[in-house]
């Protein structure tokens, strides 16, 4: 069995279906960094292709299709491409799900994604905030950001 790293082993946990093994993953790294780099150190470029496809295999097949990317919308995942997440999120025609921290610079960080997202015409199914601690710089973060009243259109 390949090994995966562990949000893929979350996802596997709570889906309804058995997961196919041949359907995980067009790419994962052992590093926990950005694509571009973790994919340097196994000695790999990532093909913006192969992802492509594979999406577009997935989307045939199930109802949902989970796209994770990691580090934010403008992390390279092919860097002598000057290929980013947002490239791909744009190309792939999936919904965003935002998922930001509740910490310093939350309300900066996430209305800024959600703005270059509104402005490249990607809908945004929600934003979740993670890693959330109870303190009360993360409920003013929050509640901050909420007070912006901001409108997403979303898709099915």
């Amino acid at each position: 069995m390949k090994q995966y790293y562990g949000d893929t082993e979350f996802y596997r946990s709570f889906s309804e279906e058995v997961l196919v093994e041949e359907h995980l993953n067009s790419y994962s790294f052992k590093e926990p960094a950005s694509p571009h780099y973790a994919a340097m150190l196994e000695g790999t470029v990532i093909e913006e292709e192969i992802i492509l496809q594979h999406i577009k295999q997935l989307k045939s097949l199930y109802d949902y299709v989970i796209c994770e990317g990691s580090g934010g919308l403008f992390v390279p995942l092919n860097e002598q491409r000057n290929y980013h997440f947002l490239h791909l999120i744009k190309q792939s025609q999936l919904p965003v799900v935002l998922v930001a921290r509740t910490k310093l610079g939350t309300i900066n960080h996430t209305l800024l994604s959600i703005e270059v997202l509104k402005m490249n015409d990607i809908p945004i199914a929600g934003v979740v905030f993670n890693a959330f601690e109870g303190t009360e710089l993360e409920s003013n973060n929050i509640r901050n950001w909420a007070n912006h009243r901001l409108t997403f259109s979303c898709h099915p």
